[in-house]
């Protein structure tokens, strides 16, 4: 076997991509030197070649490492050639929510100040923050993304309603708790059900939701999946996430005891204050579980197959 013939087998297996070629071709020159220097201190070609060979040592994980780019570099260009940008409608129509959240929000601010009657208040933050937000959600929904394919208008309208009925059930407390702390039992019977009616119709929107990724998309999560488990079996991710979800528990449960607590000795004006500390403190633990869980994200990456980057068919709209 020549020199050339063995760095071939060496390589054999291996996708081809720019990186490996060039670590191929330096693993070739560097054992000719070293075989010429052996031969040069009186081995003969086949000693050379065998001594060679042996100091060489395992380099199918770097081959592995390399060889994995071609996935990363399919992927990437599958993802770029099928990226779908939102139209101009739809663009125009996240512009005008966005404005009226904004002139909602400081129309909110001016009317608590000055102060207005409280009912144009809180018809203001319906009409002007929960009602755009809710409308944005469904446009957004039923766009086709380069990840999700779009969702019946129908559905999409139900999630957005769902959207608006929580914000202005929240809405419509928040003034009336920040207008007066002894509102409560007024914010209690206008914001609660509606924020209930909204998650109920969430949750069930989302307990019946098929899945929206496109078809070349879940194959790709698949592959990274399954590479995950190959090569950290029994990792801590999983335990990890466990754990943020009991200490997240935790801290909600806390905060809503704090919020009554405190609303009902120093008045709710100022003690939802505390939800803002529970939000971050969930990020922290967000944070927390992804920081343990990248390193299995990085390993499928890298060890996943080559992709097909043949064309991929549209899939009709999600349910």
């Amino acid at each position: 076997m020549t020199v050339t013939e063995f760095v071939d087998h060496l390589f054999a297996g291996y996708a081809a991509t720019p990186e490996l070629a060039d670590f191929k071709a330096e693993v070739l020159a560097n054992l000719n030197d070293r075989i010429a220097d052996l031969e040069a201190g009186g081995a003969s070609p086949a000693e050379a070649l065998a001594r060679a060979q042996d100091e060489l040592g395992d380099i199918s994980d770097l081959a592995q490492q390399l060889a994995g780019r071609r996935a990363q570099d399919v992927f990437a260009s599958m993802y770029l050639r099928q990226r779908v940008r939102p139209t101009t409608a739809q663009l125009l129509s996240y512009i005008l929510a966005g404005t009226a959240v904004v002139a909602g929000l400081t129309l909110v601010a001016v009317g608590l100040i000055m102060p207005w009657p409280i009912g144009v208040v809180a018809v203001v933050a319906v009409v002007l923050l929960a009602l755009p937000i809710g409308a944005a959600t469904a446009v957004a929904l039923t766009q086709e993304t380069t990840n999700n394919m779009p969702m019946r208008q129908g559905r999409a309208l139900a999630y957005g309603t769902g959207v608006f009925l929580i914000l202005a059930g929240l809405g419509v407390a928040g003034v009336l708790l920040t207008d007066a702390a002894d509102r409560w039992v007024a914010a209690l019977a206008v914001g609660l059900p509606l924020v209930v009616g909204g998650t109920g119709l969430l949750t069930f929107l989302g307990v019946t939701q098929t899945n929206r990724k496109k078809p070349w998309l879940r194959a790709r999560m698949e592959q990274d999946q399954q590479a995950a488990s190959a090569w950290q079996p029994g990792s801590e991710s999983d335990e990890r996430w466990a754990r943020f979800g009991v200490f997240n528990i935790a801290l909600w449960l806390t905060a809503t005891a704090l919020f009554v607590l405190g609303g009902s000795v120093f008045g709710f004006r100022y003690s939802w204050v505390v939800f803002l500390v529970a939000i971050a403190g969930t990020m922290l633990l967000v944070g927390w579980g992804l920081k343990g869980s990248l390193t299995a994200a990085q390993v499928g990456t890298s060890a996943s197959a080559p992709a097909d980057d043949g064309p991929v068919s549209r899939a009709p709209a999600a349910r």
